[in-house]
């Protein structure tokens, strides 16, 4: 899942994130929880590379 996760932030990173935070419009329809689940597995990406 996490590969899934990153490379559908990668192919989209500028409509999903906007000034280093997830789009106000996709965060409602994700929900909270998984916001934070992706935030998490991104910041986690980012760090390693």
């Amino acid at each position: 899942m996490k590969d899934k996760i990153l490379k559908i932030v990668e192919a989209n990173k500028d409509s999903i994130y906007k000034e280093k935070n997830m789009s106000v419009k996709i965060a409602n329809v994700l929900g909270e929880n998984r916001v934070e689940l992706i935030d998490e597995i991104v910041k986690d990406n980012l760090q390693e590379a």
